[in-house]
């Protein structure tokens, strides 16, 4: 078997590149990641709600990755937080629920994850699951530009609010 030039992660995931240029999987990255998760890292949680969410070298299961999102959302962990709120958003494992997906976003936003700030932008701009406040919706949008998000950025120019 040919040996790996280098490993690279893509979505928090490790992969092996080849001198021919072929990617593979690390299996045993799952059951490594899984392990973590298990003694309660919630970084590896939320790795694991990610891979039964999108089924990378697993079966896709969107019960079984709210379960892992949840675990480490409560312990306040934010990736996890706004990954559960976009759970609740789409109905992927859980009911449809707009008001507990503004629940999560904002305690993620509340710690500056930019995306979640960016999402209480969107909720709060077209009065989804939050009472519709342009004003509101202007500030989270701002604080998330403030963290780096260019989309944020975006859509402050696209309302005039540069």
């Amino acid at each position: 078997m040919a040996r790996a030039l280098l490993l690279i992660t893509i979505s928090g995931f490790l992969f092996s590149v080849f001198p021919s240029g072929a990617m593979a999987f690390s299996y045993q990255i799952v059951d490594e990641v899984r392990q973590a998760a298990e003694r309660g890292e919630v970084e590896a949680q939320t790795r694991v709600g990610l891979i039964y969410g999108r089924g990378i070298g697993v079966q896709k299961d969107k019960e079984e990755a709210v379960k892992w999102f949840r675990r480490a959302a409560e312990e306040g962990y934010a990736e996890a937080q706004w990954n559960l709120g976009l759970c609740f958003i789409r109905g992927d494992g859980v009911p449809q629920d707009f008001a507990q997906a503004a629940e999560w976003f904002n305690k993620a936003a509340n710690q500056g994850f930019s995306h979640a700030q960016f999402d209480m932008g969107v909720l709060h701009l077209d009065g989804i699951g939050l009472p519709q406040d342009r004003e509101l919706a202007v500030a989270w949008f701002r604080k998330a530009a403030e963290n780096g998000l260019q989309a944020a950025v975006e859509t402050l120019r696209e309302m005039g609010e540069e």
